[in-house]
């Protein structure tokens, strides 16, 4: 499974587009990435949190739609507590990186009534 999470980020990093919608849409492979932010490695951990950050900021390019589903996805699949529990993680990065992708796909702020 570290060996696929490894693989995942580089194609996150390094794909396409048309890339990474497929291991997202078709390879549905956030609950496993997701299921891998347990990990006491924090390498990857940060390495999974970069794909995942990746794999949404697809989504938003590409359409609303995509965006929500992998959202739903990692909600459904508990990655979004996970994220949660991240933010008290000893390593600083992690808890930046958690609260980063909370603050932007989870709990957005709202800019019209500034909450």
């Amino acid at each position: 499974k570290r060996e696929a999470a490894w693989v995942i980020s580089n194609v996150t990093h390094g794909g396409t587009v048309v890339d990474i919608k497929a291991l997202a849409g078709n390879f549905k492979c956030l609950p496993p990435l997701c299921d891998l932010l347990e990990s006491k490695e924090p390498n990857l951990i940060l390495a999974i949190m970069d794909a995942i950050e990746n794999i949404l900021r697809v989504g938003k390019s590409s359409s609303p739609t995509d965006l929500e589903e992998y959202i739903n996805e990692i909600e459904e699949c508990g990655g979004s507590e996970i994220l949660e529990h991240l933010q008290e993680h000893d390593n600083d990065e992690i808890y930046k990186k958690s609260y980063k992708l909370l603050a932007d796909y989870f709990f957005p702020k709202d800019d019209e009534n500034g909450v």
